[in-house]
């Protein structure tokens, strides 16, 4: 089974293709560029390398948000399109999720952690934040021929000021069996060693978001796909023009 995975969620993002569990090849793209931009060349380059085509693709996989209001879109309209043209099925992976999957296979994770705090930067001093857990501990080794180890929502996502968020989170992380992901960011990562300190153990370097899209995508069973028609963005926040069109109703009001 070959599975072609794309993040644009990211500034960067990244592109994975994998075979039968087996990952071929990942590249992060270049965050000078948009994605709307690079997107299609940079599929298309891929998957020639490697010797394939879109032909021959059996399963897609999509980081859906948060992140980018832009790259959401374009990276969901990208599979989107593909999953139509060629009828095949999509595997939709929330952003914090991933980036919890990637903390449960970390190396620094090797004991793996019993919950993982999950941040990123959601500008406008703001973060997207989540926790989660695994529903069976100790499954952290993820091999061709098994089940996607399944992700417990210990605290749902949501946008706020790092202090406000790192602070709510209180006894639901510790030091002693959790772990914070996805401060990639200098000023972000400094933010979130002040607040929590060497009280909980952060993981700065983790792997592109779209080589464990390809892991997760490979590993779910037919219930977990969906059409392309059925794929769903995950914002959190709502859109800046919302935003701004509420403000502007509201100083009209008043």
């Amino acid at each position: 089974m070959v599975v072609l995975a794309v993040d644009t969620t990211m500034p960067a993002g990244s592109l994975a293709l994998s075979e039968n569990g087996k990952l071929l090849e990942c590249r992060v793209g270049d965050a000078e560029r948009t994605h709307g931009e690079r997107l299609p060349g940079d599929i298309v380059s891929l998957l020639s390398d490697n010797g394939t085509t879109l032909k021959k693709v059996d399963r897609y996989a999509v980081c859906s948000g948060p992140g980018s209001f832009t790259g959401i879109r374009v990276g969901l309209a990208t599979i989107q399109a593909f999953g139509l043209v060629y009828g095949r099925p999509i595997v939709s992976v929330p952003t914090l999720e991933a980036l919890a999957y990637a903390a449960f296979v970390h190396p620094v994770a090797a004991k793996g952690p019993r919950r993982v705090g999950t941040v990123m930067t959601a500008h406008r001093g703001e973060i997207f934040a989540a926790v989660y857990e695994l529903s069976s501990p100790g499954q952290h080794v993820w091999e061709a021929g098994t089940e996607c180890p399944a992700l417990v929502e210990v605290i749902a996502p949501t946008v706020e000021k790092p202090e406000v968020v790192l602070s709510a989170w209180g006894e639901a992380l510790n030091k002693e069996s959790s772990q914070i992901i996805g401060a990639t960011e200098t000023n972000l990562t400094t933010t979130v060693k002040r607040i929590v300190g060497a009280k909980i153990s952060l993981i700065e370097q983790q792997p592109p978001l779209a080589e464990i899209a390809t892991r997760i995508a490979g590993l779910k069973d037919s219930a977990d796909l969906v059409r392309a028609h059925a794929i769903r963005p995950v914002y959190v926040r709502r859109p800046y023009a919302e935003i701004d069109r509420d403000r502007r109703q509201n100083v009209k009001e008043t």
